[in-house]
């Protein structure tokens, strides 16, 4: 009897064990060999950039800033279909960040990349940066504009409010974990008189980059 039950014992435990190895083999194996993206707003010229614009009704050349945020794969595996989404704005009020009207989760676009390309999913290989355009302003406009696949036009008066802001961005990919960053944003309607995080642009350093199409 103590000889039968010995072996229905170990029985259990292998079936245990081989149970317990199908269930976290699978998460492990993920944890091991998934990429790593780590997304955010640096104080550098790197994300907040003035650049040359083409104003598409006359082709004229206009002043204008972005505002980017940086996107790094820490991990030697690719970071697969990467996409970022902006999915929150937030507006300070009485010292509290409070919820606008914004409720979507809209694709937003890679930088220095033309036309519909800014939009495709981006395969990021090991230490290779990568920017998103957030925001950019524009001389001449009291708006701020994300840079986003498509406005809708219930969110066009809430691009002219003046204040300041809390913007989540997320960034999604194939292969590994959902990566949400956030930083605020102080508009008061001037192109080149906002704050990032309480960065404002460095005039007197900073140059003009490539043209945005």
């Amino acid at each position: 009897m103590c000889k039968n039950f010995g072996i229905g014992f170990s029985e259990v435990i292998s079936f245990i064990s081989g149970a317990a190895i199908a269930i976290f083999s699978e998460p492990i194996r993920r944890w091991l060999f998934s990429p790593k993206i780590n997304v955010g707003f640096e104080s550098n010229d790197g994300c907040v950039v003035r650049t040359i614009g083409i104003l598409p009704t006359t082709d004229a050349p206009i002043d204008m800033y972005y505002i980017r945020l940086r996107v790094i794969n820490t991990h030697r595996f690719i970071a697969k279909d990467c996409r970022p989404y902006l999915v929150n704005i937030e507006r300070e009020e009485k010292g509290k960040f409070l919820k606008t009207e914004y409720c979507d989760s809209i694709p937003l676009a890679w930088s220095c990349q033309g036309g519909k390309d800014r939009f495709i999913p981006m395969d990021i290989p090991k230490d290779v940066n990568q920017y998103i355009d957030v925001l950019c302003t524009t001389r001449y406009s009291d708006s701020f504009n994300p840079q986003i696949m498509a406005i809708p036009i219930r969110y066009q008066p809430l691009f002219k409010e003046k204040g300041k802001f809390r913007f989540t961005v997320e960034v999604c990919a194939e292969n590994t974990a959902p990566t949400k960053t956030t930083f605020v944003f102080e508009w008061n309607g001037v192109w080149d008189k906002f704050a990032v995080n309480g960065r404002y642009p460095n005039t007197e350093n900073m140059t003009s980059g490539e043209i945005k199409e």
